[in-house]
């Protein structure tokens, strides 16, 4: 579940490398242990996300993406002042001043670029998207 070990509180938990798809849901356990997971729901923001993947070898499109920033908000269609943040940690993650975010990422299982927006309201994470 871990591709490290991690030690917390005077715990440790050592390292066990397997897929991370139970990480999501043990995550959200761990949350909610205290509050229950509606109460903890009620809480939260709403978001929504929408995505599309466009087939072929990103590699070309993730690699001008990285380097050359005017481009990147170019395909966008955004203004120079509306990105925030970057975050370059294994894929392109950009978020916006109006806290939309867009994030391109390279398939792990397929020769894909998968391109996600999460925003405050359905409609504006569908246009992001279909703005690539």
């Amino acid at each position: 579940m871990l591709g490290s070990s991690i030690a917390h509180e005077g715990r440790h938990l050592a390292a066990l490398p397997i897929s991370d798809t139970l990480l999501p849901a043990l995550a959200v356990l761990f949350l909610t242990r205290k509050e229950g997971l509606a109460a903890t729901l009620a809480t939260l923001p709403s978001r929504f996300t929408h995505s599309y993947r466009i087939k072929g070898n990103p590699a070309a499109f993730v690699y001008k993406a990285m380097s050359e920033p005017a481009w990147r908000l170019q395909i966008l269609g955004l203004a120079t002042d509306m990105q925030v943040d970057i975050d370059l940690t294994e894929s392109i993650r950009i978020k916006l001043a109006d806290s939309n975010t867009v994030h391109f990422r390279a398939s792990i299982n397929a020769p894909e670029l998968r391109y996600c927006a999460e925003a405050n309201i359905q409609y504006q994470a569908i246009i992001l998207v279909n703005r690539v």
